[in-house]
């Protein structure tokens, strides 16, 4: 996500949401809720898939 487009995702939602206790832009929602919706080792396979050090 590029850095622009982040720090007004998390502006917007500071905005929005001034007493929120944690501020998640959309793009990391999957990996935040992966552990709950039973999917964290797929989640976590995909991510190392694209490990740019290849690890």
């Amino acid at each position: 996500m590029p850095l622009n487009e982040f720090v007004a995702e998390v502006v917007a939602l500071l905005e929005s949401q001034p007493d929120a206790k944690e501020i998640q832009v959309e793009n990391v929602k999957f990996l935040r809720h992966a552990e709950a919706s039973g999917n964290y080792d797929q989640v976590v396979a995909v991510l190392n898939a694209f490990d740019p050090h290849g690890n």
